[in-house]
């Protein structure tokens, strides 16, 4: 599946539910486990990669 194929309610979900909160933070959960704050991250650099898609993908279009 290619970001532009993600559902954005599941991307928002993500957002409103997990990374808005204040203790999903990698320097936090990490004091519990480094594998799960391993995730926090991977799912914080998804959500930011899924919005850069967003934003440049009209952008390569104009461009062809």
């Amino acid at each position: 599946m290619n970001a532009g194929e993600v559902p954005a309610g599941n991307v928002a979900t993500v957002k409103k539910d997990f990374i808005s909160s204040p203790e999903f933070k990698p320097e936090i959960i990490e004091n519990k486990s480094k594998a799960a704050a391993g995730l926090c991250k991977w799912v914080i650099n998804i959500v930011n990669f899924y919005d850069v898609i967003l934003e440049v993908g009209p952008l390569r279009k104009q461009l062809e």
